[in-house]
């Protein structure tokens, strides 16, 4: 507004006109495609970690987690019966074939509790200010 000519005195140093008309860098985006985005990266890297451990039982214990919720991902935008055996193969395409399902691996049953129907109260304190009125 002044053009930098208006003398102050403050505890921080003052930026300079080149500073303040300087542009941001660039945000470097990953353009990498990913097959299967309706998981997202998430599950890529997830997956990823479950392939650097050493303990198998903890391995399992994070693919079974990542099978829960490749699972409610996959259920939005798929309703058939046999999503279970399909997140099993996309798990072992994802790992490269560097994880493996041991026989009887089951996934937790998704519940349906997503879209559950809330009642409506947007007039429950109205109605009670006119019962009380009304009730004498």
């Amino acid at each position: 507004m002044s053009d930098f000519k208006l003398n102050i005195d403050t505890p921080y140093p003052l930026p300079t006109l080149e500073k303040l008309n300087e542009k941001p860098e660039k945000i470097p985006y990953n353009t990498e495609r990913f097959g299967f985005r309706h998981y997202g990266r998430l599950v890529e890297r997830l997956i990823a970690k479950a392939i650097e451990m050493e303990d198998e039982k903890e391995q399992q214990a994070l693919v079974l987690l990542i099978a829960n919720h490749m699972k409610k991902s996959l259920s939005r935008w798929q309703k058939d019966s046999n999503i279970d055996e399909q997140i099993l193969k996309d798990i072992v395409k994802l790992s490269k074939g560097k994880i493996t399902i041991p026989e009887g691996f089951v996934i937790y049953e998704n519940r349906n509790n997503e879209y559950r129907k809330r009642r409506n109260n947007n007039n429950k304190y109205k109605n009670q200010k006119n019962y009380h009125k009304n009730k004498q």
